[in-house]
């Protein structure tokens, strides 16, 4: 499973050269003290309220894109061979129900065994995973519509709560974070659905 990473923020669409493995992705984000102090940055914005210089300290972290390696940041840009069959998920707080508790949200998906990875957002406040879905279980090009039509629904009524449909993009980037509780589950489990999407479940 291989990622590739992007250095100098949303603006950069070329990716590093080397690609970076999941084992590699953990470490950075639970060990490396360059993107700690981005992040420390970003979270003091967004402690005061800053919403304005929060978004532009977020969007200067490094990210990866979690579908694969990509020669560019755009869907053309897949290396379709590196593709990683996993569901990439982000949750932020802004979208939930009144009185939701991230604390409950982040535990139940750690408790999950199709969860691969877990770790709070850059802002402190929302909730990235990784879930594995089964190898050819869609057309790669499919993927968006499968995402949304598919593992979202099903996702959302396992966690109880509101997921941005947006990571599911075959080139969206997932902006890295310093987490050093993040959960990595080595003995996970494929996400068992139906993955067949028809009209009717992609625009409930």
């Amino acid at each position: 499973m291989q990622f590739s990473i992007f250095y100098g923020g949303s603006k950069s669409t070329k990716p590093e050269q080397k690609p970076i493995t999941l084992s590699e992705l953990i470490q950075l984000i639970k060990f490396d003290k360059s993107l700690k102090d981005q992040v420390k940055i970003a979270q003091s914005y967004k402690r005061s309220g800053n919403k304005e210089e929060y978004t532009k300290a977020k969007s200067k972290l490094p990210y990866i894109t979690a579908n694969g390696i990509f020669t560019e940041r755009n869907n053309q840009g897949l290396i379709e061979s590196s593709y990683n069959w996993i569901a990439a998920i982000d949750i932020d707080e802004q979208d939930q129900k009144k009185g939701w508790d991230i604390n409950d949200t982040f535990q139940l998906i750690c408790d999950s065994r199709i969860t691969i990875l877990a770790f709070r957002s850059p802002s402190n406040k929302g909730i990235k995973a990784f879930v594995k879905v089964p190898e050819s279980a869609y057309q790669i090009e499919d993927h968006y519509e499968v995402y949304k039509g598919s593992i979202v629904p099903y996702l959302e009524s396992q966690w109880d709560c509101k997921l941005d449909i947006r990571q599911g993009v075959l080139s969206q980037p997932l902006f890295l974070t310093h987490d050093s509780n993040l959960h990595y589950n080595s003995e996970y489990t494929e996400l068992q659905i139906d993955y067949t999407v028809t009209s009717a479940n992609l625009f409930q």
